[in-house]
């Protein structure tokens, strides 16, 4: 169904907390794994715990922080609730900076990443363990620590999943504590750091343009959520960030047009932003001499829902459209009428 409606290409991540393993960018389409990976190893996953999932800041950290607004200063005996958005950590920081929708900008990484940055470490001293080795004093090869090596030398990037404001703004701390270049994805709290996010010009896959929002939100705020991050300068892509709605990327770019973003930049946000994102640029998301042939062919703008995809084709070599359900509709569309009886 994916390819059917002109998804050609995807990013697969393993799933779970933490770090489970690396994602892969691979082809629709194809016999083997060989025949559809384009990339493997396009990005090390992990989870700050937020989830990143399509209901965006929707859910709120259920830990509590004493207020602090730059009007007021200190105050240990108020709090903000959590209907009103406000992300709540254990301790509080005299120190810490706020931004225009009043997300406290988190001073160092918290200790939900520091699982990576001990991996990170480990890495580091591997390889020195690797270049002191001898014939005598031989090192094993390790391959979760070569693969890390890769994350040291900026040859892979960090793809975190992050939630909030906060969490975002912990992220990108992070990997620029540790000099390590990070993608960040999820990100239903970008809208309150937008322009935070274009100075430090982190990019961010999105997936909450289906998010729910709170009670003081407006009903199109995650409609409207791409269009802000555009205007702030935010280089971004759209996900669905599941499996079994892939189908519905184009849906998703087709609401965030409505809502601000514009048909044109909505199309980006599907192709050449993401492959951008994913530094496959120069091999796929425009139509350009020298690169892959990947493109589709439609019957109208690929961000409405009544375009359909008439041809295919990936590396310039047409692939088929049917599926399953074109199947099914075939079939039955053309069933013998019953006869009548009387």
């Amino acid at each position: 169904m994916a390819r059917h409606q002109g998804i050609l290409t995807a990013i697969v991540k393993p799933s779970g907390g933490g770090m489970p393993g690396q994602a892969a960018l691979i082809h629709t389409e194809g016999y083997t794994w060989e025949d559809m990976t384009i990339q493997s190893g396009a990005a090390l996953m992990y989870s700050l715990g937020g989830g990143g999932g399509r209901f965006g800041d929707g859910r709120t950290d259920q830990v509590r922080c004493c207020e602090m607004t730059e009007e007021s200063g200190h105050n240990h005996d108020e709090h903000e609730s959590e209907q009103e958005g406000h992300l709540h950590t254990e301790d509080c920081d005299h120190d810490m900076e706020f931004t225009s929708g009043r997300v406290p900008l988190v001073q160092g990484s918290p200790e939900r990443l520091s699982t990576l940055t001990d991996r990170l470490k480990e890495a580091k001293t591997y390889r020195e363990k690797r270049a002191a080795a001898t014939p005598d004093a031989p090192v094993a090869r390790d391959q979760a620590l070569d693969a890390m090596l890769e994350v040291v030398d900026g040859k892979m990037p960090v793809m975190i999943s992050v939630t909030t404001g906060a969490e975002i703004q912990s992220a990108v701390l992070w990997a620029e504590a540790n000099g390590i270049k990070v993608v960040l994805y999820g990100c239903g709290g970008a809208g309150e750091i937008a322009e935070w996010l274009a100075a430090k010009q982190v990019p961010v896959i999105l997936a909450a343009v289906y998010g729910q929002p709170r009670a003081d939100q407006p009903l199109d705020y995650f409609y409207g959520l791409p269009g802000r991050l555009a205007k702030a300068g935010v280089k971004f892509g759209l996900t669905t960030n599941d499996n079994h709605d892939v189908r519905q990327l184009r849906d998703q770019a087709g609401w965030a047009s409505t809502y601000g973003l514009g048909s044109e930049n909505a199309a980006r946000s599907i192709t050449y932003w993401t492959a951008q994102i994913l530094g496959i640029d120069d091999r796929l998301g425009s139509i350009q001499p020298g690169l892959d042939g990947t493109v589709i062919l439609t019957d109208g703008e690929i961000t409405e829902t009544s375009t359909k995809v008439l041809r295919a084709w990936i590396q310039s070599r047409e692939v088929p459209l049917e599926n399953r359900q074109t199947r099914f509709y075939d079939k039955y569309r053309n069933r013998p009428m019953p006869k009548r009886i009387w």
